[in-house]
């Protein structure tokens, strides 16, 4: 099936710190999910986080992507460039995660979403060496976490999941005779 090969990379890169942060279970019913970035990772972690049962925020720079995030299964967005918008979040996360790769992450200020407890999984690599105090990480007892891809139990479950709620990546085909066309696509970050 076409769906599985992005599945067995983005679909277990997504799926394996929730299964993990939910105590090896499934079920997130009266957890508060955040996701930030609604890219390649973050399209499937609102599908995985939603049909687990949590309340999922999408966390996207603008709201042009709100309708998405909320066909994806979020119950909202935030925009991260609203100074307002993102201190009406602090304190309603149990588990964020970071789908997006490169740039700067701000681990301090992400720090003011999470509950007691929280856990905060980076899923992609930072373009830059992550800085913050230590302070609100031990005062409210979170944790900083991080992953590449799961192993093959967690694709099993993983797969099986999918198939049961419908999951599926977005994906855009080509034939080989677009090949090029497909290859722009990539290298601009227009494709799907």
């Amino acid at each position: 099936e076409k769906y599985v090969g992005p599945l067995m990379c983005a679909g277990v890169t997504v799926f394996e710190p929730l299964h993990h942060a939910l105590g090896d279970s499934l079920d997130a019913t009266g957890k508060t999910i955040g996701v930030m970035g609604i890219g390649g990772l973050g399209h499937l972690a609102l599908q995985y986080a939603s049909k687990m049962g949590a309340t999922t925020v999408a966390f996207s720079r603008g709201t042009s992507k709100t309708d998405f995030a909320k066909e994806l299964g979020a119950t909202s967005l935030v925009d991260t460039t609203s100074e307002e918008a993102f201190a009406g979040a602090a304190g309603t996360l149990d588990i964020l995660l970071i789908t997006t790769a490169g740039g700067f992450v701000d681990i301090g200020n992400l720090m003011s979403l999470m509950k007691p407890y929280g856990i905060i999984h980076l899923c992609g690599v930072p373009g830059e060496d992550l800085k913050f105090n230590a302070f609100g990480l031990i005062q409210n007892r979170l944790t900083v976490s991080g992953s590449l891809v799961g192993g093959k139990v967690d694709s099993a479950l993983m797969l099986k999941f999918s198939a049961e709620n419908g999951i599926k990546p977005i994906i855009e085909e080509f034939p080989h005779s677009h090949a090029k066309e497909a290859l722009e696509k990539v290298r601009d970050g227009s494709i799907r």
